[in-house]
């Protein structure tokens, strides 16, 4: 029996275990393919649960860039309004600033306006250079105010008061 098996495991098909070697070799080559199978739906098994945690982190990241999205439109839409507020306040700024230079222009206007009525009016008081004609020429000279003219009666008469009080004084001792 031995020798109808051939050197490959196979009977010959003139040999009475013909189907018999044929069975035995189905009945391990189905064990094999079972077990191959086994093997092939576990890695199927590892390469779907694979898939689906690239999947899942697939969504993740999807759902991570949606947010990142959403925050960059928000972003920028407080940006453009931040931007929108500063041309605002810059313009409030630059009107203010115009606006109180002007301020300013006229309060020293005015202030110099005061400070030329109060020297006419100390110039009247006191006196002032004049331009005057000399002959042919002009010429300036200063021609005393009021309160100089009084100060120089005031004088006068104190020099006076004070040669007749001299005058009376040498009059006792004589």
């Amino acid at each position: 029996m031995k020798d109808e098996i051939m050197a490959d495991g196979k009977s010959k098909p003139t040999s009475l275990l013909f189907g018999q070697s044929c069975l035995i070799n189905s009945e391990e080559e189905i064990l094999r393919i079972r077990q191959e199978n086994t093997r092939l739906q576990k890695l199927l098994e590892d390469k779907e649960a694979y898939i689906q945690k690239i999947l899942n982190d697939q969504d993740a990241k999807q759902k991570e860039i949606e947010k990142l999205r959403y925050f960059i439109q928000r972003t920028e839409k407080d940006r453009e309004l931040i931007e929108q507020d500063l041309e605002k306040s810059e313009a409030k700024r630059k009107t203010c600033k115009l606006s109180l230079a002007k301020y300013l222009r006229d309060l020293q206007e005015i202030h110099n306006r005061e400070m030329k009525a109060k020297v006419a009016k100390k110039s009247v008081s006191i006196g002032q250079m004049i331009h005057k004609r000399i002959g042919e020429n002009f010429k300036q000279v200063w021609e005393d105010g009021d309160e100089v003219l009084k100060l120089k009666e005031q004088l006068s008469e104190i020099i006076k008061e004070k040669e007749s009080l001299e005058k009376i004084k040498r009059s006792k001792k004589c």
